[in-house]
């Protein structure tokens, strides 16, 4: 018998997505509860190349050596406002969010499903999801770009390699059956992710800080945050006037201009 037992999704955000603008501000109001957002524990970093809009500045990506480095970062968990009770219903969030990360192909990026180990998602909805997900998974940079000491983020079927957040105010927590969300593939040289040093000194060199900026004032952070900023500033130290807020909120005191 087929039981339609609602199914609680929500959206892991870790970059761009919370305030760029143009169509994703439209899918932000139209599928998100952006009110309820969370602000959650997760393994990010910056690494990967971005293209031209992003002016070839490092862009974020999950990494599981966050969790073996114990350099977690904060992004946020944002809950559907659409109900999700069939395998047809997830995948139409999953394409909603692909077109916001405009992604066509799921090459450079894919969509993936976390499922809270203490939820009873319908197996009929994972099995269609996989289905849905294997399909579009062959030609992913995700299975080949990581470095030799992680695995994969996700999985040949579709499901992240993450561990269930944890919010950030520990008094509460998440009540959300499963997440969708958009890993990247990074760019490695010579098998590792960028240092803070030279993702820094790329925003300053490109003259382009604006993704860093503006994670920052959203209060998405990576372990990495005030490295790479004092490596911005040492190139471009009129910035510290410029985004005097983001020293502020990276708590790196007064910075000498």
């Amino acid at each position: 018998m087929h039981n339609s037992m609602s199914i609680r999704a929500g959206v892991l955000i870790l970059g761009s997505l919370l305030w760029d603008n143009a169509d994703r501000e439209r899918w932000r109001q139209q599928r998100l509860g952006i009110a309820a957002a969370q602000q959650v524990g997760l393994p990010i970093r910056y690494g990967r190349l971005s293209g031209k809009q992003r002016g070839y500045t490092n862009t974020m990506v999950l990494s599981s050596l966050c969790y073996a480095h114990s350099e977690l970062g904060m992004a946020f968990i944002v809950p559907c406002v659409g109900p999700v009770q069939t395998a047809e219903d997830l995948i139409i969030e999953a394409r909603e969010l692909a077109k916001a990360e405009r992604l066509a192909e799921w090459t450079w990026g894919a969509i993936g499903v976390l499922v809270n180990p203490t939820s009873k998602v319908p197996g009929e909805v994972l099995a269609g999801w996989k289905d849905f997900a294997t399909q579009r998974l062959h030609g992913c940079e995700l299975f080949t770009k990581h470095t030799q000491s992680e695995r994969p983020i996700l999985s040949q079927s579709g499901f992240l390699r993450l561990r269930w957040p944890q919010p950030v105010d520990r008094s509460k927590s998440i009540n959300l059956d499963l997440l969708l969300a958009t890993p990247t593939a990074p760019t490695l040289a010579g098998g590792h992710y960028p240092r803070p040093r030279e993702i820094g000194e790329k925003y300053a060199r490109q003259n382009r800080p604006e993704y860093f900026v503006e994670n920052v004032r959203h209060q998405i952070r990576t372990g990495h945050d005030k490295d790479i900023w004092k490596n911005s500033l040492r190139l471009r130290p009129e910035w510290a006037k410029q985004y005097a807020d983001v020293a502020v909120a990276l708590e790196l005191g007064h910075v000498k201009s």
